[in-house]
């Protein structure tokens, strides 16, 4: 329901409160951030209304419980996975040929001319969910969603980089940011630990 906003649409008043509450902001920052193309990927065929073959055969229903769920589960780097490879990773028979065949049609026609070279990290991050490849989805949303905002602190990782000389990568840098949010519940001493995180200079020389 996440790649589908019709669906949301016409199902929303048989879902709870919280669940509701959760996809109306979700397309709010879709349209937002102009995701509605890309997250496309996500589409559940089982569940796509536009997805004839999905509509009519409950095999498809029967893929997830095997880990198909959202297409992208069927994908590699924007590209479909050959079947045989789909057959390793999912336990598919060779019966299923033919419905592969017919996702890799749809996939072709109506979602992969919508994706851009390069998927955004709020799409990525569902994405590598679906297919158990991270744990921090959380965190890992919420910089993505920086990133479209053009908010981020990167720059301050930078200076440290340069001066300390060493590494830090952006999950280094989030979990120090991290800890000026989560080690004490007093407003006062985060914006103390923030400020001492932030206002780092380079040193001058001293002759």
């Amino acid at each position: 329901m996440t790649a589908n906003r019709e669906m949301f649409k016409k199902y929303e008043n048989k879902l709870d409160s919280t669940t509701r509450f959760t996809l109306e902001l979700w397309f709010t920052m879709v349209r937002k951030y102009n995701l509605e193309r890309e997250t496309k990927i996500l589409t559940w065929m089982a569940y796509n209304p536009k997805f004839k073959p999905g509509t009519i055969d409950s095999s498809f229903e029967h893929w997830i419980n095997e880990g198909i769920t959202a297409i992208s589960t069927m994908t590699d780097w924007g590209k479909i996975k050959g079947f045989l490879n789909l057959k390793k990773d999912y336990g598919l028979e060779d019966y299923d040929q033919f419905r592969y065949l017919q996702v890799r049609d749809f996939f072709e026609k109506e979602i992969k001319p919508d994706l851009p070279q390069e998927l955004k990290k709020v799409t990525t991050t569902l994405c590598n969910a679906y297919k158990n490849k991270t744990g921090r989805v959380i965190s890992l949303l919420y910089q993505g969603l920086l990133q479209n905002r053009g908010i981020s602190t990167l720059y301050i990782r930078d200076r440290w980089v340069k001066e300390s000389k060493i590494p830090l990568t952006e999950e280094d840098w989030f979990n120090i940011c991290d800890i000026q949010r989560t080690t004490t519940n007093s407003r006062l001493w985060k914006e103390f630990c923030w400020k001492n995180t932030v206002r780092f200079l380079l040193s001058k020389l001293i002759n």
